[in-house]
């Protein structure tokens, strides 16, 4: 007889001459019931398992899936058995007696045990699925194919478990690691099982103790599935959802990382189904399994390649200082534990000063000044950020389609009289100028305006006004308005990893830089722009200028578009007072057109080449009582083709303002330039770190309105939501008592 994979089974089975025999064996054995039947053909075709014995219930399914697509006629079944439930899952009933006394290093566990559950340990199992269900992430989930469970004991606890199934029928990362054919995959897939479950129970916190048991449950798991099912597993692949587990014990344990789920799931029979993305890891029992299964050398792969995340994970309060900054890579790992824990507290308090944050913590307050003056070279506001960028990255991938908005803001710092290396952010005639700093922020929202992060960002200390003269010859590296240019070229960077998703660039006036264009145009669009124009440029074959040739656009349409309230600002010296505006719905006329510029006549700019861009015009005709008019003239790199795709594009700019409402609670909500140091690199690092701050809570404020019906255990710990629960029903009482009085 043949020993052959269960997957066997069914592309035998599926073959003419396989069906012909199936159905002259139905005809000549009419007497038979579908269990009889179901071994006859087993014993013919020889399907076997690595025991040698019959595979009837592999053979059962496919042919009962041959049955239903009418290709054969089988006998029927004794009883109901295809529509029995599965089996009950047996449990103790209550939860298992918590570990204590298990020390703080696996060196204190000596009587460390790794015990096999039996089939017939019914007791064994009741314990082993409890602590699963009640401790797994997977909880009731049950586990696939050929099973292998252990329970972890020491010091007369129970102290986690774990299990092996069946590995994933198909898993591209996986196969394109191994490099193995169809015709390989069917035969060696057995070889390769799945680490289903593994569990160390929360409330330990057990140095090196997940290491441990890894290598403990290796050492006999090849003898016990040999016992039970005839072979040896040569790999064995596990999962790690990365937006809540690390996969630390098995990068110290020798897994080898091979690449990224697809977020289908292990049942998926469509493209559309959700499920986290999470990280996969290989083991090698066997180190000769490649030459055994007859493949090559297992290519090279990125250790750390990113993976889509969606964006309402990891920030809770209690994790998500860690999911933003624990990877920082300052110089020194308690550097990392710090900033973690400075991080936590602005988080937790953002408007008040760290001395208050902390309830006046002697020794926090300690630790946020050393960490402060360390003069470490890797601890700057570049590195702090980093880690939070390369989360931004990850919530992009999940996204079809985003919006990276650069602008720039003044942090003032004139109450730091002795600070060094401030800048002059303005200058008024007579005074010497207000000290302080500038942050140009690439902010990314998704389309609906859920900020995702930030992908990019310059602090730095302006030198202030200089003279005009000559400024036409100076090259574009070196004037201050780069930062709109560079920041653009770093949104480009991100984009080259996340090719399937589209970044749109929106910048305002400011940043109307032919270079800008230039740069979209020569890099094959990959990120289009959108910019508000300033300059009313001049058109290639028209008499008329840009602004004239787009108020005198033939083809143009009416939109409504939602206008938001609008704040009261007081005046400045580049900006008029503004009265508070409520919530409008404006209608706009908007006219759109491709345009050749022409490039400026400026020394460095006129041997540049002419570029084609799309124009679009939205004004407001008919604008209420004191509100101000919308006139919109935007350049963009997009396809402007029809009316849809103009109305896209201004709803795309609309989206600007979002980095308006960002610096706003930078500034008011986290107190950005209430900061009190003496020198300007320490205010870039407390910036760096109110930027994710703001990030946060401008996210969880815009969550709890666009998606209301999401868990509250997102923004709140347990007993914080259970508090607000108390408050809320506490007042209920009393205004009911108020009414029935």
């Amino acid at each position: 007889m043949r020993k052959l994979t269960r997957r066997t089974i069914r592309s035998i089975l599926a073959e003419p001459e396989s069906i012909n025999f199936i159905n002259e064996e139905y005809k000549r054995c009419s007497d038979y019931r579908l269990s009889s039947f179901t071994k006859r053909v087993c014993e013919h075709f020889g399907f076997v398992d690595c025991k040698d014995e019959l595979r009837i219930g592999s053979c059962r399914v496919v042919l009962l899936d041959l049955k239903r697509s009418g290709k054969v006629k089988l006998p029927d079944a004794v009883g109901a058995r295809s529509h029995r439930p599965p089996p009950k899952i047996v449990r103790v009933g209550e939860a298992v007696t918590e570990a204590v006394g298990i020390g703080a290093s696996v060196k204190e566990l000596r009587d460390l045990k790794v015990i096999l559950v039996g089939r017939d340990d019914v007791e064994l199992r009741k314990i082993w699925n409890e602590l699963m269900i009640r401790e797994h992430p997977q909880g009731v989930s049950r586990l696939i194919g050929c099973q292998v469970k252990y329970l972890i004991k020491g010091k007369g606890y129970w102290l986690g478990g774990a299990s092996f199934s069946a590995s994933a029928l198909n898993l591209e990362a996986r196969d394109t690691w191994l490099g193995w054919d169809t015709e390989k995959r069917l035969t060696f897939q057995d070889r390769v099982v799945n680490m289903s479950r593994f569990l160390i129970r929360n409330s330990l916190n057990c140095k090196n103790l997940c290491s441990r048991v890894l290598r403990l449950i290796f050492r006999r798991l090849g003898s016990d599935f040999e016992a039970n099912y005839g072979y040896r597993p040569w790999l064995i692949e596990s999962f790690v959802d990365t937006s809540h587990f690390s996969g630390g014990c098995y990068r110290g344990s020798n897994w080898k990382f091979v690449g990224w789920t697809k977020g289908r799931g292990r049942n998926s029979r469509s493209r559309k189904d959700k499920k986290p993305v999470k990280a996969i890891y290989i083991y090698e029992l066997d180190r000769d399994y490649r030459a055994k299964m007859g493949l090559g050398e297992a290519p090279a792969v990125e250790a750390e390649e990113f993976v889509p995340l969606d964006v309402d994970k990891g920030v809770s309060s209690t994790d998500w200082a860690n999911h933003e900054f624990g990877k920082a890579e300052l110089g020194d790992q308690r550097l990392t534990t710090r900033l973690v824990k400075i991080a936590t507290a602005r988080g937790n308090r953002p408007s008040s000063v760290y001395p208050e944050a902390v309830n006046g913590d002697r020794y926090a307050i300690k630790g946020y000044y050393k960490f402060l003056g360390n003069d470490n070279e890797e601890l700057n506001d570049r590195s702090v950020l980093k880690p939070h960028k390369e989360r931004t990255v990850q919530r992009i991938l999940a996204k079809d389609r985003v919006i990276s908005i650069q602008d720039t803001t003044d942090l003032n710092y004139h109450h730091l009289k002795r600070c060094e290396n401030l800048g002059i952010i303005s200058k008024n005639k007579g005074s010497k100028g207000t000290k302080g700093l500038k942050l140009h922020s690439t902010l990314v929202v998704d389309t609906n305006g859920i900020p995702l992060g930030v992908i990019d960002k310059k602090c730095y200390a302006p030198k202030g006004k200089t003279s005009q003269k000559g400024r036409d010859n100076i090259p574009i590296e070196e004037k201050e308005s780069y930062r709109w240019l560079e920041s653009y070229r770093n949104t480009i960077d991100v984009a080259k990893r996340c090719r399937n998703t589209q970044i749109v660039s929106v910048m305002d006036r400011e940043a109307d830089i032919y270079e800008i264009y230039a740069g979209a145009i020569s890099t094959d669009n990959k990120v289009p722009v959108v910019i508000r124009a300033r300059h009313n440029r001049v058109i290639e074959d028209s008499e008329l200028k840009l602004f004239e040739k787009l108020d005198a656009c033939k083809d143009q349409f009416e939109a409504t578009i939602q206008v938001p309230r609008q704040r009261s600002r007081e005046g400045q010296s580049k900006k008029a007072a503004r009265p508070s505006m409520a919530e409008r719905t404006a209608t706009l006329t908007i006219s759109y057109e491709e345009v050749t510029l022409r490039p400026p006549s400026k020394s460095l700019k006129k041997n540049l080449a002419p570029i084609k861009l799309y124009a679009v015009y939205a004004r407001e005709k008919n604008t209420p009582k004191d509100c101000e008019p919308i006139s919109w003239f935007l350049l963009t790199t997009l396809p402007i083709k029809s009316n849809n795709d103009a109305f896209d594009c201004v709803q795309i700019y609309k989206r600007r303002w979002r980095i308006e409402e960002y610096h706003r609670v930078l500034k008011s909500g986290c107190k950005v330039e209430a900061h009190n140091h003496t020198k300007a690199a320490k205010l870039k690092i407390m910036a760096a770190i109110d930027i994710v701050v703001a990030w946060r809570v401008m996210l969880l404020t815009l969550l709890g309105r666009e998606h209301p019906e999401l868990p509250c255990e997102i923004m709140f710990d347990k007993c914080e939501w259970q508090a607000l629960e108390l408050r809320l029903k506490k007042k209920f009482q009393n205004n009911a008592q108020l009414w029935v009085r």
